[in-house]
């Protein structure tokens, strides 16, 4: 939501949509997080990162040393952008969270055509949970964002303000539900 402003909206939490998928790596007991982040400044992008640093520092974890990588938020983008990086001899953290399913797909296929066993050598989580996530190989863990939900309280919100148009404004927060598949596993012992 526009922090500042009085508005009537429905969004997703994004910063406890990123928290929850470091959680997961914390409990699969992942250290090293890095952080695949979108170079489009949107705001969900921005609160994303936001929960992905706010829970590194709750869980008393370390940000890995050049472990942000802004990318190109599409598969296309992303998959170009990862595949110079890992051309170029950077190291990635054994854990990666991508702001979207499209970065950590792109992302994914540049680590495999690099050699790279997910989840076994490197593990991801995207935000969105996309279609496409179900059926890639290795299937990606993600965060479903309740779009329907997200309709059908903004319908009802709506509907409300119009029968009690002097009421204060409403913010309205919705949580995504983790849908673990293959792309994350635990660590390594080398990787933890």
């Amino acid at each position: 939501p526009a922090h500042g402003h009085s508005l009537n909206c429905v969004t997703m939490n994004n910063e406890e949509i990123a928290e929850k998928a470091v959680d997961y790596f914390y409990r699969l007991g992942h250290r090293k997080i890095g952080y695949l982040h979108s170079s489009m400044n949107t705001g969900n992008f921005r609160a994303r990162m936001q929960g992905y640093l706010n829970a590194l520092n709750r869980l008393g974890l370390e940000q890995p040393e050049n472990g942000i990588y802004a990318l190109t938020p599409s598969m296309a983008g992303s998959y170009k952008e990862m595949s110079k990086l890992l051309e170029d001899g950077t190291e990635l953290p054994p854990a990666l969270l991508a702001d979207n399913d499209m970065i950590a797909l792109g992302c994914s296929r540049a680590l495999k055509d690099q050699g790279c066993q997910l989840p076994d050598d490197c593990s991801i989580v995207g935000i969105d949970d996309i279609s496409f996530s179900s059926i890639c190989s290795p299937p990606l863990t993600s965060v479903r964002i309740p779009c329907k939900d997200l309709g059908a309280q903004a319908i009802q919100l709506l509907h409300y303000k119009l029968e009690h148009p002097d009421t204060a404004p409403t913010k309205i927060l919705l949580d995504g539900e983790l849908i673990v598949r293959g792309s994350a596993a635990v660590p390594a012992a080398s990787n933890n």
